[in-house]
């Protein structure tokens, strides 16, 4: 997975109005279990991933958003590729659509 273009791609780029505040981007190594962000699946401890924490200035909340890997390829190929549709990424979110 290439890292450096994980973490250039928006994370909720067009999907909220709120004000929100970017403390880190980064990618880490979990320590323990952790929830994707985009298709709701486990992520294992061990496993290295992109975590966004931020804080919503409205609501004066910090949380930290973690992305498993086949989202974050998913991520990379809508931002950088010709997945102009965004398909790839798209069949991400409805994973998670579907566990809800």
């Amino acid at each position: 997975m290439d890292e450096a273009a994980l973490l250039q791609c928006g994370l909720f780029q067009g999907d909220r109005d709120s004000n929100v505040t970017i403390f880190s981007n980064k990618m880490v190594t979990t320590r323990t279990e952790h929830k994707c962000v985009i298709c709701w699946s486990t992520i294992p401890s061990k496993t290295r991933v992109r975590a966004q924490t931020e804080r919503d200035n409205d609501d004066r909340v910090v949380m930290t958003f973690y992305v498993c890997p086949d989202c974050g390829e998913a991520l990379v190929v809508a931002y950088t590729e010709a997945d102009e549709q965004g398909e790839r990424l798209e069949a991400r979110y409805a994973l998670g659509i579907e566990t809800a």
